[in-house]
């Protein structure tokens, strides 16, 4: 099939969502996180990677808080086996980082513009962080992540 690579991030074992392949910069396991006191429990964790702190944006749990999207239990795990270190442009063209754990290794797939489809409904709150949807190869709604929108304005979601 033609199209453009992506990778498929599953955050939870029901939440998938994609990312451009280059916006990928590291897949690291058995990361060691820090508390940050007093954070929203779904951002709630710092790292140390490549000598940067690069914030952890737990996805699956910021979803499901207040919208019973999934039983997830109320505070999140200290450790994670698999975290993607995304990658994104700030207005001065600096590069900045951000991590979201995910439940198992990403998938490279190929997309094209006829997959596209709508975002899923069960929350607005994707609108806040998806530039847009497509339906995989296996039928599954995939939000297209929009990284920036995500780690840059953490304070307006």
């Amino acid at each position: 099939m033609n199209g453009v690579p992506a990778w498929v991030l599953e955050v939870s074992p029901t939440i998938s969502l994609a990312v451009g392949q280059f916006e990928v910069a590291h897949m690291v396991d058995q990361m060691c996180l820090t508390p940050v006191v007093q954070a929203p429990e779904h951002c709630k964790y710092v790292t140390i990677w490549n000598n940067r702190i690069v914030p952890i944006f737990n996805i699956a749990q910021w979803l499901s808080a207040n919208n019973h999207i999934e039983n997830l239990t109320d505070k999140q795990s200290d450790h994670y086996r698999i975290i993607a270190i995304l990658t994104y442009k700030l207005e001065d063209g600096k590069l900045a980082y951000g991590g979201i754990p995910l439940s198992k290794a990403p998938v490279l797939e190929k997309i094209s513009n006829n997959q596209q489809c709508e975002l899923p409904t069960d929350t607005e709150k994707w609108k806040k962080i998806a530039i847009s949807c497509f339906r995989s190869q296996n039928d599954q709604i995939v939000p297209i992540l929009d990284v920036q929108s995500l780690f840059k304005n953490r304070q307006s979601l």
